[in-house]
C-alpha cells in the first residue's frame, strides 16, 4: 500500500502502482478535493475511459474535476490497458486502485461508485456486476452490455445513459439492458439523450445528474473485505 497518497495536497495527480496480476507498474489519475483536508470520510468515484484514450481522458476531456471539487469526491481514473475492456488484467488493476485509495485515504466505504463511457461503460457494467458488494451504484454510458451478468445487478440500481443516435455503440444495447432489468424486477434509471452521438460531451453534460444519483445511493452494508 502506497501510504504517500495520504500526504498529497488537493488537486490532480498522476500515480502508479504495481499490478497484483502481472507485476507491471500501471498509472492512474487521482483527484483529491479541497474537502480532503477536513479529515471527514469522503465519497469515492472510479471513472473508466473508452478506446483510443488513456487514464488522462476523463480529467482532460470532461468536467469531472470541477464537479468532484464542488461535491467533495475523491476520483480515480485507471488506465484501461488499450482495448482490454477492463477484463482480466484490467479488472484487477481497477480493484488494486480501489484498494490502494481506500486503504490510504479516509473514504466512506458505503459511498464507492463507478462510471464509464463506451469501453469504460462496458467496464462499469462488468466490474459493477462482478463485484457488486463494493459499489453503492454504477453509471454506464454509451456502453455495450454483458447481458449474461445482468441478474447479478441486485440493488445496484444502475443509471444507464445512451444517445439515441449513437453510431458506434447502438442505443438498442442499453434499451435491451433496461428492459431486461425491468423484466427481472431490478431497479434502474434509463436516460436517452439526443444530439451527442458517441461524443464524450455527453459525459460532462450529465455529470451533475450522475453525481446527484451517486448522492442518493449508499451501500447498506459496506464490503467486508476490500482485498477480494
Amino acid at each position: 500500500m502506497d501510504e504517500s497518497i495520504a500526504k498529497l495536497p488537493p488537486g490532480a495527480h498522476v500515480r502508479s502502482f504495481v499490478s497484483s496480476a502481472d507485476g507491471v507498474r500501471q498509472r492512474y489519475c487521482l483527484f483529491l478535493p479541497s474537502a480532503i483536508t477536513s479529515g471527514a470520510a469522503l465519497p469515492f468515484a472510479v471513472v473508466l475511459h473508452g478506446k483510443g484514450v488513456n487514464h488522462h481522458a476523463w480529467f482532460k476531456l470532461t468536467t469531472i474535476k470541477t464537479v468532484a471539487e464542488e461535491r467533495g469526491y475523491v476520483v480515480a481514473a485507471p488506465n484501461g490497458r488499450g482495448k482490454a475492456y477492463y477484463n482480466e488484467l484490467g479488472e484487477r488493476d481497477v480493484l488494486d486502485i480501489i484498494d490502494e485509495v481506500t486503504g490510504a485515504l479516509t473514504i466512506d466505504p458505503t459511498r464507492v461508485y463507478v462510471a464509464g463511457h463506451s469501453m469504460g461503460g462496458w467496464g462499469t457494467w462488468y466490474l459493477g456486476l462482478r463485484h457488486a458488494a463494493r459499489f453503492a451504484t454504477i453509471c454506464p454510458m454509451a456502453a455495450p452490455v454483458p447481458m449474461d451478468l445482468l441478474p447479478a445487478t441486485g440493488d445496484l440500481d444502475p443509471f444507464i445513459i445512451h444517445d439515441a443516435d449513437d453510431e458506434i455503440v447502438p442505443v438498442k444495447k442499453s434499451r435491451q439492458a433496461a428492459a431486461e432489468l425491468a423484466s427481472l424486477g431490478i431497479s434502474c434509471r434509463y436516460r436517452e439523450e439526443h444530439g451527442y452521438g458517441h461524443d464524450s460531451r455527453m459525459i460532462s453534460d450529465n455529470l451533475p445528474r450522475v453525481f446527484d444519483w451517486f448522492a442518493a445511493h449508499r451501500r447498506h452494508q459496506p464490503h467486508p473485505d476490500a482485498s477480494e
